[in-house]
Order: C-alpha cells, then structure tokens, then sequence
C-alpha cells in the first residue's frame, strides 16, 4: 500500500488562493500489482498551513512498522529565492547567449561544474529548462 501527498495552491476567481491537501491511498494487490482501489481525499489547509511551500511525500505501508517515507520534496515560492553569486553570474551569462562550454572556458570552470550549476537553480525554481528558468528570472527581475 503506497500513500502519497500533495499539498497546493488552488488559485479562486477572486484573485485569491487557499492551500489544499491531496492525499492519494494505492492498495495493490498480490500478484498483478495494478491498484486495486485509489481512495482520494482532498482537504483545505489553509487555516492550518499559512506559508505558501508546497510538499509532495510518497510513503509505503510496511507491515510492523506503520507508513515509511519514501521520499519527499519541497517547493518554494519562486519570488522568495536566492541564486549564489556563481549561479547568478552562470544565469547572466546563460540569458546572454551563451552556452555551458563557452561559460566554463570563460569562468575558468568544468562544463559539469556549469551544468551542475543550472540544474540546481532549475531545482530551486522547478523549472525544466534553461529557458523557463530564464523567463522566471526576468519576470521575478532576479537577472
């Protein structure tokens, strides 16, 4: 049995937003391993959780020992983060045309140091490329 949680921003007309709990419940049975039964809940946290994180956790029953976390990933708000000077000066000169190997020759670095570099500000951000990322930078005017 896999139990997975999503808390996010549900955005209402009003321009407003509230915090909702997704939770899923997966029982799967013995031998052919497509769920059984999905049971999904959805609750409003917002009187409960006032910051605007959001956390997905994947957690797997284990008989004697009760749910056992799986995994678990943060997300932040976009507007709250900070790029290190390196990564900021990799993100200006990304924006500027530049590719990985003609910033780490002019940085002085290793491509993989640069690539390093961007997945992080990507992880930071959860964007899912280069471009997005620097899209997200301009409009947060962080670049």
């Amino acid at each position: 049995m896999y139990r997975f949680s999503f808390n996010q921003r549900q955005f209402i007309k009003d321009g407003s937003t509230i915090q909702m709990l997704q939770q899923s419940t997966y029982l799967e049975p013995r031998y052919s391993g497509i769920p059984a039964l999905n049971l999904l809940i959805f609750s409003h946290i917002s009187d409960f959780k006032p910051d605007n994180r959001m956390v997905l956790s994947v957690d797997r029953f284990v008989p004697g020992e009760g749910y056992v976390k799986i995994c678990s990933k943060t997300y932040t708000q976009s507007s709250n983060i900070p790029f290190t000077t390196r990564e900021s000066e990799i993100l200006r000169l990304s924006y500027d045309g530049l590719t990985s190997q003609s910033i780490a020759d002019k940085l002085l670095l290793s491509i993989h140091t640069v690539k390093n570099h961007k997945r992080n500000m990507m992880e930071k951000t959860a964007t899912r490329s280069i471009t997005e990322l620097i899209n997200l930078s301009i409009k947060n005017k962080w670049i």
